[in-house]
């Protein structure tokens, strides 16, 4: 039907960050009250090119989008596809992005992964270890779960996927329920509440940022508890050690 993604990989990370959650209905997003505006911008094999996605970006941007989640990323750099980003950052959007998969040849983030105006996000274990697939880099931001995510599929049903494609959605979403709760947040703030929200981990051995983990591990509880005031913080704060 006209909705429906060829390639699957979409529909997968919008429910990692916004599937609906309490209606005892498969799995649960980030941030169950928001919308999604999904927008085509590679063909069904999951390729494309540059133009494609800065359309896609100020299509977003034309629609009064606040948060923009890109699970794509390429080993070269654009000029435009930066300068669209930072556009976007201008209008008061959060561009959140995948840090890249091929950690085990490289240690570079890839792009847009890499600008300056974008949330990166590299993949972890659920013990909080670093995926070995993961990339890694001095401008990675924070790192969130990226194995064995469970996600909904275009068919209707539910499976799991590994990739920092499936860690950018736990960060997008979060970014989402903060813009949620308090519309009047720029990008920096999200980000600067984000990163200095996170949690340190193991791998990190005491620093408050490195290279491979960046300032740690999401805390989607600890963002929203360090704005003043936000009652939600307090109820995910007393639940959040319940299986």
């Amino acid at each position: 039907n006209v909705d429906s993604d060829d390639n699957g990989h979409g529909t997968g990370i919008a429910s990692v960050a916004a599937a609906q959650g309490n209606n005892q209905i498969g799995m649960s997003g980030m941030a169950w009250n928001v919308e999604v505006m999904p927008i085509k911008a590679l063909s069904g094999v999951g390729v494309g090119n540059t133009r494609e996605v800065v359309l896609g970006i100020r299509y977003a941007i034309e629609r009064g989008a606040n948060i923009i989640l890109m699970s794509i990323g390429s080993t070269t750099a654009s000029t435009l596809l930066e300068q669209t980003i930072n556009d976007a950052w201008k209008a008061g959007i959060l561009t959140v992005a995948a840090a890249g998969n091929d950690g085990a040849v490289g240690s570079s983030l890839l792009y847009p992964a890499q600008f300056e105006h974008t949330l990166s996000v590299a993949a972890t274990f659920s013990n909080d270890v670093r995926a070995p697939f993961s990339n890694f880099g001095s401008s990675l931001d924070v790192v969130a779960p990226g194995v064995d995510i469970t996600h909904a599929t275009d068919e209707g049903g539910y499976t799991t996927s590994s990739g920092t494609s499936f860690a950018a959605p736990f960060v997008a979403g979060t970014a989402a329920l903060l813009k949620s709760r308090h519309p009047g947040l720029r990008p920096e703030q999200l980000l600067a509440v984000i990163r200095d929200s996170a949690d340190t981990v193991a791998g990190m051995n005491g620093a408050d940022r490195t290279d491979q983990y960046g300032s740690g591990r999401l805390n989607a509880a600890a963002a929203l508890r360090s704005i003043s005031g936000d009652a939600a913080a307090v109820l995910v704060s007393k639940t959040e050690n319940i299986p």
